[in-house]
């Protein structure tokens, strides 16, 4: 299926998206088709209790399913092939999320109701839900189905992975052969890659620890992306002005967090207190959103352990408070940067809780995929500090915008 779906996206992303677009009007029609005959014969009474395994069953089983929607960021990474990405973008993730949702819903509400959850078979629960009841014939509908499913996933991560390399190697941030092109505009060297790479995990790994580390993989990638929002939403609009550097500089510097605090008096006030200094010289040019994101991050993991190891209740108190502080201190801040046109709402608060919910869905996963994605990671992390950040356009355009001087290079 690999081999087959990487064939057609050399061919050239018209071409791809019109097979994306009949197999995945395929799927909805057999979702559909599931959704009526199932709930036909539900039986409300397989619905008791309706949380068997409590809340903690219900976000196990949210971690372990989360790479399912792995196909909104292959939304996203499509964002070079659409004309007006500022409006189309969040109507497609936005759209997608709330169809997919709806489905997941309504597929899981039947299947429940048709048979008891104890009597479910795991590996296919689908087909054997309706084989058990004597609907072979739609047992067999929803077998074919599974392909066309297996098909249009595999398409959509081979569809936008490719274009993720391309986007990298265009900023400088991986090899130039990544950002190559043939003559139907579609990156093949890394198509084939991507392809590599794929069709060795699959072959080495079987379904439930690949679905753990894509689960953790995009847990991983989402918690990054919460982040992202308060990053730039705070980060100071960079010119070549004097003012503006020495404002900038001030705004990384976490010996500067009173300035960031731009909240009245009482934050003036709170800057005679220069008990920061010496950890603004430990730490150096390190920005104050991002440390605080660190630490409401560390401590969102210290919560998910202590409550999978069953410690305390005061011990999940001890980590939520240092949390409740940070969104406090992020939310005295004044936002450099507010887009003009769709923009996440509620910030620092709901990145805040993206970051924490996803980091808890991650420590509830099985830790032979933890160090999987770890060891992932650092090979991602050698690549960038290794090559990419040497290479990098952005970090070029920097140090032409930023001179380092004897004024700058004081903070």
């Amino acid at each position: 299926v690999i081999a087959i779906c990487t064939f057609i996206l050399l061919f050239g992303i018209k071409e791809s998206a019109r097979f994306n677009l009949v197999m995945t009007c395929i799927n909805v029609v057999i979702i559909i088709y599931i959704t009526v005959c199932g709930a036909i014969n539900v039986n409300r009474y397989n619905w008791q209790p309706f949380l068997p395994y409590g809340w903690d069953g219900v976000l196990r089983g949210a971690g372990t399913v989360f790479f399912s929607y792995i196909g909104f960021d292959a939304v996203s990474a499509l964002a070079g092939e659409v004309k007006n990405p500022k409006r189309d973008l969040p109507i497609g993730i936005i759209g997608t999320l709330v169809i997919v949702t709806l489905f997941y819903v309504c597929i899981s509400l039947v299947i429940t109701g048709m048979v008891p959850y104890n009597l479910l078979d795991i590996d296919a629960p689908l087909s054997q839900s309706f084989e058990q009841i004597g609907w072979n014939v739609t047992a067999g509908i929803i077998s074919l189905g599974s392909i066309s499913t297996l098909t249009v996933t595999t398409l959509a991560t081979l569809l936008a992975q490719p274009r993720i390399f391309f986007q990298m190697s265009f900023d400088g941030l991986l090899w130039k052969p990544f950002s190559y092109v043939n003559s139907r505009n579609v990156p093949a060297f890394g198509s084939l890659v991507t392809f590599l790479i794929s069709a060795t995990l699959s072959l080495i790994l079987d379904i439930e620890e690949l679905a753990n580390m894509i689960s953790i993989g995009t847990l991983l990638a989402f918690t990054i992306v919460c982040g992202g929002v308060i990053i730039l939403r705070f980060e100071v609009a960079k010119t070549d002005s004097a003012e503006s550097v020495d404002d900038y500089m001030k705004n990384l510097s976490i010996s500067a967090v009173a300035y960031a605090l731009d909240a009245g008096p009482s934050v003036k006030r709170f800057a005679r207190f220069r008990w920061y200094e010496p950890l603004a010289r430990i730490i150096g040019q390190v920005s104050t959103v991002v440390t605080l994101l660190v630490g409401h991050s560390y401590c969102s993991v210290l919560l998910g352990v202590s409550i999978k190891m069953g410690a305390p209740i005061w011990s999940s108190i001890m980590c939520v408070v240092p949390m409740v502080i940070i969104c406090i201190l992020l939310a005295l801040l004044s936002p450099k940067n507010v887009p003009k046109t769709f923009s996440c709402p509620l910030v620092p608060f709901l990145p805040m809780l993206g970051i924490s919910s996803n980091i808890y869905l991650i420590t509830q996963l099985s830790i032979d995929a933890v160090w999987r994605v770890a060891i992932w990671t650092a090979v991602g992390l050698l690549i960038y500090f290794g090559y990419g950040i040497r290479h990098s356009k952005l970090n070029k355009v920097l140090d032409e915008t930023i001179p380092i001087d004897s004024h700058t290079a004081n903070y």
